[in-house]
């Protein structure tokens, strides 16, 4: 089942934490039983689908340069140091799910609600994360969320040995981006949004 707009939400949830295509020909092949008490146990716990968006990528912008502390964006110095790798050339749009975070928690207390396939890889992080922060440049309204809360999104390092959270939020107070980078365990307050790949 893809992800798109006439998929409902509660169903397109239900599919990811069946574990998707895979994850329903195993249950159907009898190499994983999954009960239906288990499947409403596991639903919305710690997120709410707010249904999906699509990040344009700006072709002509330099993400790597870009993202880099200045007036107006502050990025964790740690990025570089933990991330790594370089941004790739991603043509078009990278569509992702939007959930709201509904109580207080970590990555481990969330990733079973996501989809299978959820994080992102640094290289098209880079040029995602760069090309929406110039479109909202000052706080502008897009599609990131700019009235302080922000957003987290679960990115692999370039060699792939860890993967970190990474939040980005408008600081009306200071009038900057702010991208900051978390270790999973890390716990994030409830009402936050969280962005995953597929």
């Amino acid at each position: 089942m893809a992800t798109n707009n006439s998929v409902p939400d509660h169903v397109q949830f239900a599919w990811n934490i069946l574990g998707g295509d895979k994850g329903i020909a195993s249950i159907m092949a009898g190499k994983i039983r999954v009960t239906l008490t288990e499947v409403a146990e596991a639903v919305g716990e710690y997120l709410e689908s707010l249904g999906s968006v699509t990040f344009k990528i700006k072709q002509t912008l330099d993400a790597d340069k870009f993202l880099q502390s200045r007036t107006g964006l502050w990025v964790d110095p740690n990025f570089d140091k933990l991330l790594g790798g370089k941004a790739l050339k991603v043509k078009g749009s990278i569509r992702s799910s939007k959930w709201l975070r509904k109580k207080d928690s970590s990555y481990e207390n969330i990733k079973g609600e996501l989809p299978v396939e959820h994080t992102y890889e640094i290289g098209e992080f880079r040029p995602m994360i760069a090309s929406a922060i110039d479109k909202q440049w000052g706080g502008k309204v897009g599609v990131l969320r700019n009235d302080g809360f922000g957003q987290v999104f679960h990115v692999w390092n370039e060699d792939h040995t860890a993967c970190f959270a990474v939040r980005v939020r408008w600081d009306s107070d200071y009038r900057e981006w702010v991208v900051d980078v978390f270790k999973p365990s890390n716990q994030f307050s409830a009402e936050r949004w969280v962005f995953s790949r597929n």
